[in-house]
């Protein structure tokens, strides 16, 4: 890892004193008395094998579901708690719907004729459609796609208004999407190839679910900066993981991305010593709403970071291969690409790792079950 200033996590009061009765009670998954703890799921590779892992104590190894294809994120609805949808990560062609009773694959859908996935969808507020970040393969162009939140068949498409859609999140008023417009053009013969390198446009796209208009967009404003995640705060503010195409000397690369309503989009503020020590690369990004922290993993430089919804830096934790990250009611969790699984307090100086599978990689995202979603 690149050689950097300590960068020490801000606390205020509030925080110290839960530090301090965390040193003396122990992990706050410990504090909850209840053994079986939260629902966890996530996508993870096993000797060239991809699972989808449903774990019910995040203690105990999580029990695997085979998949016919690397996921990388996934969709729960609680209308339909057995059920997950798992899309394959960029530039993959299947989706697939998994029955956790029964423990299989119970549905297969591939994109279709000149499409490929984005690895990203988000369900209507209904759950009767499913939005998909998909390519038009023909052009170029980013398309979200409108399924049938049961059959997965296309009813209409729209345009993401820019190149690779990649996260889309539907806002509070039950319509809106959010779009991160990665500017990255694959194609599935190429693999995970970026064809475009050095003309990117990475933009963030606000849509009308209903009929595709195009409802305001924000531009990345600085050159090589692609936004692929995105995470939302319960106030509407937009945060958005980026990851850095351009020159690897360059210095203080910004990574998180924050847009208010109504406001331009503005890039967050970090010491350069932390945002070297990222690596010009976010994984993942998550909201924790019991600190009102957005979050960010950063694999290549084993850092776990974290921001106020205004975008003021807070702090930052090393964490190997750090990449999944879920916030519970009972706590927060993070994962890495070597088949550890931690418990998350933010305002200690380091995670406490409550498992660890050998020869796991989990993949870049954790979600907290139906029955127990962020606080």
């Amino acid at each position: 890892m690149m050689e950097t200033e300590p960068v020490a996590p801000l606390l205020n009061r509030r925080g110290f004193l839960r530090y301090a009765l965390a040193l003396l009670s122990g992990p706050a998954w410990a504090q909850t008395g209840d053994q079986a703890g939260p629902r966890l799921l996530a996508p993870v590779s096993c000797k060239g094998k991809h699972y989808l892992a449903v774990s019910d104590d995040p203690t105990a190894a999580p029990r695997l579901i085979p998949t016919p294809m690397r996921g990388h994120a996934l969709l729960l609805d609680a209308r339909h708690p057995d059920e997950v949808l798992m899309i394959a990560r960029r530039p993959g062609t299947l989706a697939v719907r998994v029955s956790l009773q029964a423990g299989s694959v119970i549905q297969t859908w591939d994109a279709g004729e000149d499409r490929h996935f984005f690895g990203h969808a988000c369900l209507s507020a209904d759950g009767r459609y499913i939005f998909v970040a998909e390519n038009n393969i023909e052009t170029g162009q980013g398309v979200i796609s409108v399924r049938d939140g049961r059959s997965f068949a296309v009813l209409q498409e729209y345009p993401s208004h820019g190149i690779g859609p990649h996260e889309l999140l539907l806002l509070p008023d039950g319509h809106t999407l959010a779009v991160a417009n990665g500017g990255v053009s694959t194609l599935p013969e190429t693999g995970r190839v970026k064809l475009n390198r050095g003309r990117f446009d990475s933009n963030l796209a606000y849509v009308d679910s209903r009929n595709g208009r195009l409802i305001d967009r924000q531009p990345v404003m600085m050159p090589q900066l692609s936004l692929r995640h995105l995470a939302l705060a319960a106030d509407g503010t937009v945060a958005a993981a980026l990851q850095y195409e351009g020159d690897r000397q360059q210095a203080g690369v910004p990574l998180v991305a924050i847009h208010r309503p109504g406001k331009s989009m503005m890039l967050a503020h970090a010491p350069q010593a932390a945002w070297d020590a990222m690596h010009h690369y976010a994984a993942s990004i998550a909201y924790d709403a019991h600190d009102r922290l957005f979050v960010i993993s950063c694999p290549l430089g084993n850092q776990l970071a974290y921001w106020s919804v205004n975008g003021d830096f807070v702090g930052m934790m090393e964490i190997p291969k750090v990449s999944g990250i879920a916030f519970t009611k009972k706590g927060g969790y993070a994962s890495n690409e070597h088949g550890a699984l931690l418990a998350l307090d933010l305002s200690q100086p380091a995670a406490q790792a409550v498992q660890q599978q050998v020869g796991w990689m989990w993949d870049n995202h954790l979600y907290p079950g139906t029955a127990d979603p962020g606080a």
